[in-house]
């Protein structure tokens, strides 16, 4: 009714404005504005109130002369909104309407004037009303009361609307259950993502739609939400959509609950995370094969480290193992000229020549390796002689394998041209690597050089070489690496065996640079066989074969050894001259069969026995032999070593006809057996020992004698140098004990206050360094015993090794007795000033023939705190040395001084005192004296738990470092400039 009353009103308005009779249809709209129950007000376009009929008045409560003829701004009313809150402007809606030309629909209001005390609720729509040309003219405003429960009852639907709204608009699916986990309300966004209508999935179980594989799991992550024992949970959840496609869930969801808090079931949010999954796997995917990269990377640097490593390893074992036998020499030969000549110099002179022609090969190597690598090597054709070839290398390394007491045992075939053509010192040198290898690697048993007759043309021989030993074998995984370039089985500090891991892959390459092919077979624990085989052409024109006396055929010839192969090789070369050739592992076998021999008048012409035989010894065997008048005819010939040469002599003076010198070569028994035939024994052939030449030198002046004799200890794993040092020292009048490794020097030093040790750096058991490091943290806080390495290795980062493990000063191998005599005459003068580090260093041991340069850097604004006395001492006068040396001593200090202050301030004697101890050793190793004393003091009163001034002590400690790290920063910037001033 009111709808059409309305509607009644505003069409008789318009028939007034049609018409132009304004009094019918004022007639007309009072009487309709004065019968309508809902309030009406007409405002024109200025928005004053012209007309307002009896409902309006009732509804708001005023006088029609209130409203007549006033805006809505004057009437100062409060105007709120559905929610309650006040607008603005209490007309503002109203005006807004008025001013825009456009209608209100249903807006519900809430009233309060002055009037009215109460808030009145109204549902106000208007209507404007336009002129011909669209202006406005009228806007008639109509409302109706409302009371609070319909009020409420609209907000609740616009709230629900919004509500809806919201649900059926976002992306998010919203989702409720039952408690059997069926669904009783997804919003539309389940369509969007899943597929599935809301209708058809309502009443289903929301298991339906997880992945199969999934199931039970996902039965387990929402049981705690009905158990209450979660409040809310959070999973991520693969589903499966309409199509059949894999979807993945992120569920936010929580319990719902009834009024008395029963579970009745779950509600919570769905998000789709399927792209963000895709991707995560996209991401994980790259991530991986970025790890396979960097861990590819990482394996190709830790290789490039490994080489790296592998170089500088060999390095430093190559220096080692080139001044080690330098050292031999040198000392073989000072200590020769230091005596008399006499019989005993063949032993020195030995010595001289085994240690040359070590260090020469080794040289040779390094040489060697670097023409093969750049691919310059060339090959050096000429005639040989293969038995002399041969020999030669037995001759070379037989003092090596008689000093370990082994068989050097030579067999060549005889069928073998004695003349070939190629290049005989790469084939010396091979054979040299491989059969120093072997015994470097056996410690009992015999080593066979062997050379069999392979193939044969008329123009070209190809031979097999074999060079077996009976040592400790190879393992089969070691056996791929052998032949790789700087490949050690064993490259520690510790390692029994030396070598620079370049011997067999040289001899590789030589031997595949003629054309040959190497190999070795081996057994762990069995000895090994490395083979190679080689071609050589023939010579066009072929020397005559020696015509051996007929004489020899018929002759017999008995062979007494106990080593197998060694008795083998001699029957072999004896069958080969025409004899007849019986064997004896034994003295009293040899015994019966010369006894047998002589009972039927067939007696044995030559025996040829072993000096040292297990059950008596040669000498005792041939005195028997001379002693049976049956047998008192027979030529005995004597096996000797080099270095048994009086024993050998005293043989030939108790009837043995003549001695071999082993090994044993064809061409040495060939010439004693025709020598016996002749009638003339040799007692010593020319060839069996060889003189070399050693060039004379003046002997060593005699060295100032220290003021204080000293307790000395020399830790020294190689037999020759201990015998070299040792005669030095006794040369120079001191004596000292020898400790063969690090173990057995702790335990010396436990029993024997030493004051000085010299220390090899590379031992068995335990190396010099960690033994340096083992006694200064076992000797006292008021005594340190002198130091000094024993370094074959000529870099400068071994010299920095060396102290900072600990050693005072060094000497380089080969040790010269006259830099022997000067650290002994520099150490005695501090010794015996009782001061470990003097502030100025003697001057009598101060090298007269080295010069030190300090470097003066006269814009520095801080004088040096270094003793460049004492730092010369201690690098031997190598400036770049010291320079190298200050610099990781002041890297070193910053981190231990930033310790120390840390100890300092949490009052950690403890840590305080390892810091200040290690500032002192440090400091005192590279001169910087005035920070040992500071250092000392703060130590001592650290370990009493009393700091007197240790802000004072931390700020002179860092102040010194300062000044060092200033005096080398300029004379970084004076050596970039060029303008470097030196003080001689």
């Amino acid at each position: 009714m009111t709808a059409h009353s309305l509607k009644n009103t505003r069409s008789s308005i318009q028939q007034w404005q049609s018409t132009g009779h304004p009094t019918e249809a004022e007639t007309t709209l009072h009487h309709l504005l004065q019968t309508l129950q809902v309030g009406v007000v007409i405002l024109g376009a200025d928005t004053k109130i012209l007309q307002c009929n009896p409902a309006a008045l009732a509804i708001l409560a005023v006088q029609e002369r209130d409203l007549l003829g006033k805006t809505l701004c004057e009437l100062n009313w409060q105007i709120v909104d559905e929610n309650g809150s006040p607008l603005t402007h209490g007309n503002k809606s109203l005006d807004n309407a008025a001013l825009a030309q456009q209608p209100l629909r249903d807006r519900i209001l809430g009233v309060h004037s002055i009037a009215c005390g109460n808030l009145t609720w109204l549902r106000v729509n208007t209507t404007p009303q336009r002129a011909a040309d669209g202006t406005l003219q009228y806007l008639i405003c109509s409302f109706c009361q409302i009371t609070d429960q319909d009020h409420a009852n609209v907000a609740l639907q616009q709230s629900e609307a919004r509500y809806r709204s919201v649900i059926n608009n976002i992306r998010e699916i919203i989702f409720q259950t039952d408690h059997e986990g069926f669904w009783t309300f997804p919003n539309p966004a389940w369509t969007t993502v899943m597929g599935f209508s809301v209708e058809e999935s309502l009443n289903t179980c929301y298991l339906d739609y997880i992945h199969p594989s999934d199931h039970d799991q996902v039965i387990q992550l929402f049981w705690p939400l009905i158990t209450r024992e979660q409040e809310y949970c959070r999973h991520e959840i693969r589903c499966q959509t309409k199509t059949g496609n894999l979807c993945w869930l992120e569920v936010y969801a929580c319990a719902a609950l009834d009024p008395e808090g029963n579970v009745t079931g779950v509600l919570g949010v769905l998000n789709d995370i399927t792209e963000q999954k895709r991707v995560e796997a996209e991401e994980k995917k790259r991530r991986e094969q970025l790890a396979q990269q960097n861990l590819a990377l990482e394996q190709a640097r830790r290789q490039a480290e490994r080489a790296s490593q592998m170089k500088s390893t060999f390095l430093a074992t190559m220096s080692h193992e080139i001044r080690t036998p330098l050292n031999g020499v040198l000392g073989m030969a000072s200590l020769l000229m230091d005596t008399d000549l006499n019989a005993e110099q063949r032993d020195f002179v030995d010595t001289i020549r085994a240690s040359g022609e070590t260090l020469l090969s080794l040289i040779n190597e390094i040489l060697d390796f670097s023409e093969l690598e750049a691919g310059e090597m060339e090959l050096e054709i000429l005639d040989f002689d293969l038995n002399t070839c041969v020999e030669e290398v037995a001759d070379l390394l037989a003092p090596s394998a008689q000093a370990k007491k082994l068989e050097l045992v030579i067999l060549v075939d005889h069928k073998l041209p004695p003349t070939l053509k190629g290049d005989v010192s790469r084939l010396r040198q091979v054979l040299t690597n491989l059969v120093s290898n072997a015994i470097k690697f056996t410690t009992t048993g015999d080593v066979v050089i062997e050379a069999s007759l392979q193939a044969k043309t008329e123009s070209t021989v190809t031979i097999a070489f074999s060079v077996l030993d009976t040592g400790i074998g190879i393992p089969p995984e070691a056996q791929q690496k052998l032949f790789k370039p700087f490949s050690q089985l064993d490259a520690s500090n510790t390692r029994r065996y030396g070598g620079t891991g370049l011997g067999l892959a040289i001899s590789r390459q030589l031997v595949e640079l003629i054309g040959g092919e190497i190999g070795v077979e081996s057994q762990v624990g069995e000895g090994y066989r490395f083979w190679f085989t080689l071609t050589f052409d023939l010579p066009r024109v072929s020397p005559p074969r020696q015509v051996l006396p007929r004489s020899l055929n018929g002759l017999k010839a008995l062979v007494v050894h106990d080593n197998a192969m060694s008795r083998y090789m001699i029957c072999y070369h004896l069958s080969c001259l025409g004899m007849t050739v019986d064997e004896a592992d034994g003295a009293l076998g040899a015994l019966e069969k010369l006894r047998e021999r002589a009972a039927i008048a067939d007696p044995y012409h030559l025996v040829i026995l072993e000096r040292q035989l297990p059950e008596m010894d040669g000498e005792a065997l041939g005195h028997q032999i001379k002693s049976d008048p049956l047998l008192q005819n027979t030529h005995l010939m004597m096996m000797a070593t080099l270095d048994q040469h009086e024993e050998a002599r005293r043989a030939l003076e108790s009837g043995f006809s003549a001695y071999l010198v082993k090994p044993v070569k064809q061409s040495r028994l060939l010439d004693g057996v025709l020598s016996l035939l002749d009638k003339t024994i040799s007692p010593l052939k020319t060839d069996s020992f060889v003189r070399y030449p050693f060039p004379g030198s003046q002997p060593p002046q005699k060295l100032n004698q220290p003021p204080l004799k000293l307790k000395i200890l020399l830790v020294e794993d190689n037999v020759v140098n201990q015998k070299v040092t040792l005669n030095q020292l006794k040369s120079l009048g001191y004596t000292a004990d020898v400790a063969a490794n690090g173990q057995e020097a702790l335990q010396m030093l436990n029993h024997i206050p030493y004051d000085v040790v010299f220390m090899d750096c590379q031992m068995p058991v335990l190396d010099g360094y960690s033994t340096t490091q083992a006694i200064r943290r076992l000797e006292g806080h008021d005594r340190r015993i002198v130091i000094i390495a024993l370094t074959a290795n000529a870099l400068r980062e071994d010299r920095v090794r060396c102290i900072h493990a600990g050693m005072d000063d060094y000497l380089s191998k080969p040790i010269l007795k006259d830099k022997l005599a000067t650290k002994l005459n520099y150490w005695s003068h501090v010794l015996s000033a009782q001061s470990t580090y003097p502030t100025q260093m003697p001057e009598s041991s101060v090298p007269s023939e080295e010069t030190f340069c300090e470097i003066s850097l006269p814009h520095s604004p801080y004088s040096s705190p270094i003793d460049w006395a004492i730092l010369q001492q201690i690098c031997d006068g190598d400036q770049e040395f010291a320079l190298e040396l200050l610099r990781v001593f002041a890297e070193d200090t910053q981190s231990h001084l930033a310790i120390l202050t840390e100890a300092i301030a949490a009052q950690d004697f403890q840590v305080i005192e390892q810091q200040a101890h290690r500032l002192k050793g440090a400091s005192a190793n590279v001169g910087v004296t005035s920070m040992r004393a500071i250092a000392a003091e703060l130590e001592l009163q650290a370990r009493r738990s009393i700091l007197e001034n240790p802000t004072q002590q931390l700020h002179e400690l860092n102040q010194i470092l300062k000044q060092i790290q200033t005096c080398l920063q300029d004379y970084k910037n004076s050596s970039e400039t060029g303008k470097i001033s030196v003080v001689e």
